[in-house]
């Protein structure tokens, strides 16, 4: 099996041709890879880097994008996912998941630098 990581790693940095030649898979078999639940860790694939080097965590629902805010490092992330998915991704709970795991997002963060 093909490591997820570094094959999103190079997937990131290299032109698309240098990465399925340099795993000798075809662009529907990297699709295939991609859309292979056993391949993802679930807990991960709503949880996008920024370039600032936070975590942003997206989910779509019913057709409609939803954005349960950014954090300061990948374990904070994975942590609200896992409750998130506990109560079936309802954005009204995040302020409770919150301030149950005493997680602060980026934004409310920013906000209290200014006040």
């Amino acid at each position: 099996m093909i490591p997820e990581d570094k094959l999103l790693e190079d997937l990131k940095n290299l032109p698309l041709e240098e990465v399925l030649e340099e795993y000798d898979i075809t662009l529907g078999e990297l699709f295939k890879l991609q859309q292979n639940k056993q391949y993802r860790d679930i807990k991960t694939s709503y949880i996008t880097e920024t370039k600032s080097g936070a975590y942003s965590i997206n989910k779509s629902l019913n057709g409609e994008q939803y954005y349960y805010g950014s954090y300061r490092d990948k374990r904070e992330a994975k942590r609200i996912v896992e409750e998130l998915r506990k109560c079936g991704w309802d954005i009204k709970e995040l302020p409770r998941i919150l301030k149950e795991l005493n997680i602060t997002s980026k934004t409310e963060r920013r906000m209290k630098k200014h006040d």
